[in-house]
């Protein structure tokens, strides 16, 4: 995108302590607008460039100050000098403006490129009971549809008419029978969830199994995200929602969030990798006005948690840890009155 490297070099020409950060999607330097701490090294503004998805913004980890780059906001941070990019900004910001409501993320949090059918028959029926009586809810297949998850993966590969398995027929046939999946962020993977651990080809006998359903796709979206409606402009903080395995997110959202879907973002991690999905949402995504609230596995040790700070705290970024302290549990992967959410900010 042309103005976004026009952009890129005219802030890192005209402000002497602005540098890049987040892959090269951020510019980080210390805020105009608030003078930043008297650490002179400090830099808390961050101003996310734009994308095809993306407005320019900025936020400001000190003075909190946040929301669309515009010409006004640009001559405050050079004391109104701007050089005539006040005038290539607003026009940029104008054509953006002009795009579909509820674009912005749309593409990577919301948008559906696949085709969803479950088949009305024994299996899927036994399976929709066994989702139910796990969250407490009473599901339908539309509510499954509607949420990225399929009972039965042959259902989704011939709605898509999806020719050639990436795997043999028997592990294709156990992940058929004895899995329930949820579609990825991308609708590239699909993260399937073992039902009968111990019963099924020692190819696929594990508690969390990715199956690709394309051949060598990118796994850096093989997270399974709800969809939802992000805003980046509003300057409510986004709340990133996320839990181990497939039930305990779907459980917070149902159970706990009560389906609210606006500025909040649910992802599952299918196994342990909590940091590798924060990266994907601060660094890649460039979601910088958030706040990370780990719905986490009371077995998880405490380096795990250590890592995700190490990650959010020079960004300033709050961190909440929730945990299911209900005896005998450990996860929210139950129905609500078997959850006990005890929440410490970090």
């Amino acid at each position: 995108m042309e103005f976004r490297e026009k952009l890129k070099e005219y802030l890192l020409d005209t402000f002497p302590t602005a540098s890049t950060a987040s892959g090269g999607s951020h510019i980080v330097m210390r805020c105009p607008l608030c003078g930043d701490s008297r650490d002179p090294k400090s830099k808390h503004l961050y101003i996310a460039l734009p994308t095809e998805t993306i407005p320019p913004l900025y936020y400001c980890h000190k003075c909190t100050s946040f929301g669309l780059l515009t010409a006004k906001v640009l001559r405050m941070m050079t004391s109104y000098n701007d050089g005539g990019m006040g005038i290539e900004l607003e026009q940029f910001n104008r054509e953006f403006c002009k795009m579909p409501k509820n674009h912005i993320l749309k593409d990577r949090l919301t948008y559906q490129i696949y085709n969803s059918y479950i088949s009305d028959n024994d299996l899927s029926k036994a399976k929709l009971f066994y989702i139910n009586k796990r969250l407490g809810q009473n599901l339908t297949y539309k509510d499954l549809m509607n949420n990225k998850i399929i009972l039965n993966i042959y259902d989704l590969l011939n709605a898509n008419n999806v020719k050639e398995y990436t795997r043999y027929e028997s592990p294709m046939h156990d992940l058929n029978e004895s899995f329930i999946g949820f579609i990825s962020m991308d609708n590239a993977f699909v993260n399937m969830r073992n039902l009968r651990e111990g019963k099924v080809n020692y190819t696929v006998d594990h508690k969390y199994v990715n199956y690709s359903i394309f051949d060598k796709p990118d796994n850096s979206r093989r997270f399974y995200v709800l969809p939802g409606t992000v805003n980046m402009t509003d300057p409510m903080p986004i709340k990133i929602n996320i839990g181990e395995g497939g039930f305990d997110i779907l459980s917070v959202f149902f159970n706990l969030k009560g389906q609210d879907k606006y500025q909040n973002v649910y992802a599952s991690i299918g196994g342990k990798a909590y940091l590798n999905i924060i990266k994907l949402f601060v660094q890649d995504i460039g979601i910088i006005n958030c706040e990370f609230h780990i719905y986490i596995d009371n077995d998880i040790d405490d380096y795990v948690i250590y890592n995700m700070q190490e990650v959010i705290y020079p960004l300033g970024i709050s961190l909440y840890i929730h945990r299911n302290m209900f005896p005998g549990e450990k996860d929210f992967g139950v129905p609500l009155d078997r959850i006990k959410e005890q929440i410490t900010k970090l």
